[in-house]
């Protein structure tokens, strides 16, 4: 599936990147992708607009979460990673990545980002995925399979929301 953004999307999105990078730089923290300053810088904004292209489609919520480290990244339910396919295809899980969440592969080609699959839980992806010395990762290739259509993501996302709106209802 492919998502296109708006000019105004865009530098919406992009905004909230800069402020995530200012952020981490203020903090001193240590980026688990290796790479320059100017990598770096993209991979923050490129990644605040994968994430505002997957909340358009699947028209969740998007929190901006500007020095916000471990909140999930669409709506309180999804998790992503995105990459340019220039820098890399997979889809890279962390030793530090949580259960509970699925994690989805978009590509970025601002404006484009291609939903590519997704996974349904971390500890999937280090089962199926090869460990990655350098990068500290378990890299999953990035292709359907063995990720999973995007479609299914759908469907989870509607059951997993239906269950949050239910609990907040018999909690009131």
């Amino acid at each position: 599936m492919l998502v296109r953004l708006t000019l105004q999307q865009m530098i919406t999105a992009g905004s909230v990147g800069l402020r995530r990078h200012i952020a981490a730089i203020a903090r001193s923290l240590d980026h688990h992708w290796s790479g320059t300053e100017s990598d770096l810088f993209d991979h923050h904004i490129v990644g605040a607009m994968g994430e505002y292209a997957v909340a358009s489609v699947f028209n969740l919520f998007w929190h901006e979460h500007v020095g916000d480290i471990g909140e999930r990244d669409v709506g309180g339910l999804i998790d992503l990673r995105t990459r340019r396919p220039d820098n890399g295809r997979d889809l890279a899980i962390r030793p530090k990545d949580k259960d509970g969440k699925p994690i989805l592969l978009v590509h970025a080609r601002p404006p484009e980002f291609a939903l590519v699959g997704w996974i349904p839980s971390a500890s999937q992806g280090r089962a199926i995925g090869e460990w990655n010395d350098r990068a500290r990762v378990h890299f999953v290739p990035g292709a359907v399979p063995p990720l999973l259509p995007v479609k299914q993501l759908f469907d989870l996302v509607d059951a997993m929301w239906l269950d949050a709106r239910h609990a907040r209802e018999a909690a009131e």
